[in-house]
């Protein structure tokens, strides 16, 4: 065995800092939470940074376009909130819709249609809206959304002029639990 001298010795000690400080920066960042650039908590969602490719984006705009058998060809729940910014109702859900829009990416259409903008987008798709808070239902399978609750409880079946259920609406406030269960009812299997 050689005789370290000091200046090896001393080279040694330095590597060895060097290397425990490395791996302690690093055991340091893999126990930090991170999360994901465009999480709710991280993002201003709002019209001006969408993505109009964005099949998943919350907002509708001109842009991004609106068509709903393009929707429904996905076979995915698909639940759109149509009201004006303005709107107390639409006002305390935007915070919840952008939670459950991002948490359903790529499970089910969470959007947003600022009525007082885009109204004519659902006129496009023969949706009436009467300047009040709804949200359009369909279910995966592309048929209309069937409530087991009444009217009363803000649900409505839209029927055409043959009576055939086209589509379903649900007037009013939802809390974000009551949008997952909506959502998760939206499943057909």
């Amino acid at each position: 065995m050689t005789h370290m001298t000091k200046k090896g010795i001393v080279l040694s000690i330095i590597l060895i800092i060097l290397l425990l400080l490395i791996v302690i920066n690093i055991i340091l960042q893999d126990n930090k939470p991170i999360k994901p650039e465009n999480s709710p908590d991280n993002t201003s969602h709002n019209e001006e940074t969408i993505n109009p490719n964005d099949k998943f984006g919350l907002y509708i705009t001109e842009e991004t376009g609106f068509n709903i058998d393009e929707l429904k060809a996905y076979r995915l729940p698909i639940f759109v909130q149509c009201g004006s910014k303005e709107d107390e109702t639409c006002k305390s859900m935007m915070k919840d819709l952008e939670t459950l829009n991002f948490e359903m990416r790529g499970k089910a259409f969470v959007k947003y249609l600022d009525t007082d903008k885009y109204l004519h987008l659902l006129e496009e798709n023969n949706f009436d809206y009467s300047k009040q808070t709804i949200q359009i239902l369909f279910n995966s399978d592309g048929t209309p959304y069937i409530s087991t609750e009444t009217e009363a409880f803000g649900y409505k079946m839209i029927k055409n002029e043959n009576e055939e259920h086209i589509y379903t609406i649900h007037r009013g406030e939802l809390t974000l639990k009551d949008m997952k269960l909506l959502i998760n009812s939206l499943i057909v299997k």
